[in-house]
C-alpha cells in the first residue's frame, strides 16, 4: 500500500517545470478516513491525505515493472517513514507529525489542500473501502495504545499507593 504524502513531498516530488496541479491529476489522490470513537461511535476525527495513485493491479502508481520505486531518492513521508517492523506507538508518534503538518497547510489553505480539494472535486480519490479500513486500523492502533497507557497509569498509580503506605508504617 502506498505512503500518504505531508506538504514538504509536494515541492520533492513535482518537477519545478511542471503545473502542481496537472501533475497531481496523474500522480495523487485524495484520501479522507473518518476516524469515530471506539466507546461513543461518534465522529472522533476527519483526516485527509494525499497518496500516490495505484496501478491496475493495485500496487503504487511508482512502482516499476522491475520492483524499484520510481521515486525512491523523494520517497513520500508515509513510504520513506514507515516500515511493517516498527512498533505501533513508534508508527503513531510518527504518524501525529504528518498529520500536524497536513493539518497546519489544511488550515492555511496551502498547497496540499488545494491539490486535495482539486482532486475530491475531479473525482480522483483511493479506491472504496481503502479509506475505511486504514481508519479501523488506525482506530485498533490507537485503542490498542490508549489501553497500553491506561495499565501503565494504574501500575503507576499502585506503585504510589505502595510507596505511600511503605513510609506510613515506617514512622509509626
Amino acid at each position: 500500500m502506498p505512503g500518504f504524502l505531508v506538504p514538504s513531498d509536494l515541492q520533492r516530488l513535482c518537477p519545478p517545470d511542471v503545473d502542481l496541479m496537472t501533475w497531481a491529476k496523474e500522480h495523487l489522490r485524495a484520501d479522507e478516513i473518518v476516524v469515530y470513537n471506539p466507546k461513543t461511535g461518534e465522529k472522533w476525527q476527519v483526516l485527509r491525505s494525499l497518496n500516490p495513485a495505484k496501478q491496475a493491479n493495485g500496487h503504487c502508481h511508482w512502482l516499476q515493472p522491475d520492483g524499484h520505486c520510481a521515486v525512491h531518492d523523494s520517497s513520500p513521508f508515509g513510504c520513506a517513514f514507515f516500515d511493517t517492523h516498527m512498533k505501533d506507538s513508534e508508527a503513531m508518534n510518527r504518524n501525529r507529525t504528518g498529520e500536524a503538518a497536513c493539518r497546519e497547510d489544511f488550515a492555511g489553505s496551502g498547497p496540499y489542500s488545494q491539490v486535495w480539494q482539486m482532486l475530491m472535486k475531479e473525482g480522483l480519490t483511493t479506491e472504496g473501502g481503502e479509506a475505511e479500513a486504514a481508519g479501523v486500523e488506525f482506530l485498533k492502533i490507537k485503542a490498542k495504545l490508549a489501553k497500553r497507557a491506561a495499565k501503565r497509569a494504574d501500575w503507576q498509580a499502585r506503585k504510589q499507593r505502595r510507596k505511600k503506605r511503605k513510609k506510613a508504617r515506617r514512622r509509626c
